[in-house]
């Protein structure tokens, strides 16, 4: 029998979060691309979406990879506190109801993202008792759970009270969507190509997620020049770039695609700009920042180019069912 794998990407949408509202959008569509990749490996691939402030939402569940919809940010409206325990508690609960957990073949992989340490006192799970689970689970070589937060020594103790290992764990910042987009997004598709690749050469999957240090958090953040993100744009060249944009219509996910699809050239930056991907923001003032990093006539032929593509987004945030 082909082996299976369920993986559910769990998003905060806590009020603290609405400083990186694109950039969180964006590293869902982050994974969901990964995920397809992975899918046409060979790979049996069933992914689903909750996210969580002082309640636990189901946007997806069970979905085929390959048939993951990538998602605009008009759905995604951060607010309420941080009820992570029962977030996490309902994935495994639905699992366990709804698959076999016991056949070797499936392959569990929880991907949690949030930005807070304040966790909810009013949580029915309870750190203790999500401890146990975890641990079980991980025991059969067929469970991994990751975390990516904001603050290094909160995952140490995140990574106590659970039982995850801390090489599971992975720094981000959402000090700007420009950071957010570039340390999330990244980490998170990075990561889970690497989970595969080891799936694929039969190596344990249990720890490693996001550091090759057992006794480590990957830091994503360290790397990655805060003030890109505030460099003050051309005049000239914003304008131009709005022209374009407003004449081919199509307009920008986030700033960290702008700069992703320009670190790697025109290539990149046309892959980065196919409107399949795409989220628009609620005015062109959230490009500002980071205009003056593009050249004028890459950018302006990418647009041009595109202009004649569909766009394929789905407000998969706002189709929500609170459980």
């Amino acid at each position: 029998m082909a082996q299976r794998t369920y993986s559910c990407l769990v998003l905060d949408k806590s009020g603290s979060m609405s400083t990186a509202r694109l950039a969180t959008v964006s590293t869902y569509n982050e994974q969901v691309e990964q995920l397809k990749i992975d899918a046409q490996d060979g790979n049996d691939i069933l992914a689903s979406l909750i996210t969580f402030n002082n309640n636990t939402y189901e946007h997806l569940w069970n979905v085929p990879a390959s048939e993951m919809p990538l998602s605009s940010y008009e759905g995604y409206t951060p607010a309420g506190g941080t009820n992570i325990w029962d977030a996490m508690g309902y994935v495994m609960d639905r699992w366990e109801k709804e698959t076999n957990t016991n056949d070797p073949d499936n392959f569990y992989i929880m991907t949690v993202i949030s930005d807070g340490q304040h966790e909810d006192p009013h949580s029915k799970r309870k750190p203790e008792s999500l401890h146990k689970e975890v641990t079980i689970k991980q025991e059969t070589g067929r469970w991994t759970f990751s975390f990516l937060g904001c603050d290094k020594n909160y995952l140490e103790k995140f990574a106590k009270q659970t039982g995850i290992p801390l090489s599971n764990m992975g720094v981000w910042s959402n000090a700007n969507n420009y950071m957010a987009a570039s340390s999330a997004g990244t980490g998170v598709r990075q990561a889970t190509n690497k989970y595969f690749m080891a799936r694929k050469e039969c190596k344990s999957v249990t720890a490693n997620f996001y550091s090759d240090d057992n006794d480590k958090c990957a830091d994503f953040a360290a790397n990655i020049d805060s003030t890109a993100a505030t460099t003050p744009p051309d005049p000239d060249l914003t304008e131009q770039i709005k022209t374009a944009l407003s004449s081919a219509d199509v307009v920008s996910s986030t700033v960290g695609d702008i700069k992703r699809g320009y670190s790697r050239g025109p290539s990149g930056l046309l892959h980065n700009y196919s409107p399949t991907r795409m989220a628009a923001p609620a005015s062109f003032s959230s490009l500002d920042p980071v205009m003056s990093l593009i050249p004028t006539p890459e950018v302006l032929e990418a647009f041009k180019l595109n202009s004649t593509s569909e766009r394929h987004l789905t407000n998969v945030f706002g189709n929500a069912r609170k459980v």
